[in-house]
């Protein structure tokens, strides 16, 4: 469920590509340091999205984690009605090719249609404890839902 809401300048379009690099790289020569986002696209990335907070959560004897199934279900868009009125992106975030976080970008067609306020929201954010990481993310998710 979306944790927070952005304002929408105009209607997003959706994009068969996205890549964004966090600030100072650029997409030909990303320095190996800086965190790198990108929008999920495979299997792999999907299962890299839902298995992502036991690596952040192991260690936390709080930490209930989630059933994979359910939360793979939840982000598929032929299980899940949110995406028949609805659409959402998701990232991840990677620094020397290791996972550090990831992030969900969304828009409720139906909420735009009803309320006409350009919001936008975001959710499943996880990340490693650094600020470069949720600052990418954040960066990310914003300019999806702008754009």
């Amino acid at each position: 469920s979306p944790t927070a809401c952005t304002k929408l300048k105009t209607e997003p379009r959706l994009t068969s590509r996205f890549r964004l690099i966090a600030a100072e790289t650029t997409s030909e020569n990303p320095r190996m340091d800086e965190v790198q986002v990108q929008l999920f696209t495979s299997r792999r990335d999907r299962r890299a999205f839902v298995q992502f907070p036991h690596t952040v959560f192991a260690q936390d004897p709080a930490w209930i984690a989630p059933l994979n199934f359910e939360r793979s279900q939840h982000i598929s868009t032929s299980h899940n009605p949110f995406f028949e009125h609805g659409r959402a992106r998701l990232f991840l975030a990677t620094r020397n090719g290791e996972t550090v976080g990831r992030i969900s970008a969304q828009v409720d067609d139906l909420r735009l249609a009803r309320y006409r306020d350009a919001t936008g929201m975001f959710g499943f954010l996880d990340g490693i404890d650094d600020p470069q990481v949720f600052s990418a993310l954040f960066e990310t998710a914003e300019n999806w839902l702008k754009a």
